[in-house]
């Protein structure tokens, strides 16, 4: 996915690209949530979202395919922040949605620091 990062906010939340009526607020809501996947583990340590021209692999880059899940993360946390559901059961699966997916993100995070440091997979210790 090489997508703008806002575009495909605002397109999840239901807003035309076109529209720029809510950018600030939907940027500001996407910052957050790039400083909450750094304190998960995931994406470079300075990163903005400034305009529609920033895309999923500046963020990611090489990474992207490991943390695919950090758009499904993007959308729902946005969405909670921007525009949460009046309904308290739709409220409660989008937190507990984005809950597993924070866990997920860490475990790819702690996966791929695990191979750094030892050079290992962690396959070699599964017992056949």
């Amino acid at each position: 996915m090489t997508g703008s990062i806002l575009n495909d906010v605002k397109l999840q939340l239901g807003i035309d690209t076109e529209d720029t009526d809510f950018d600030n607020q939907i940027l500001d809501a996407i910052n957050t949530v790039i400083v909450i996947l750094r304190q998960l583990g995931v994406g470079p340590d300075s990163f903005m979202v400034s305009n529609s021209e920033a895309t999923w692999n500046d963020y990611l880059g090489e990474d992207f395919p490991a943390f695919i899940d950090v758009v499904s993360y993007m959308y729902a946390k946005v969405r909670m922040i921007f525009d949460p559901p009046l309904s308290s059961a739709v409220n409660a699966a989008l937190n507990q949605h984005i809950s597993e997916l924070e866990f997920r993100l860490n475990m790819q995070y702690e996966y791929n620091r695990f191979k750094t440091l030892t050079g290992k997979t962690g396959e070699e210790n599964h017992y056949v």
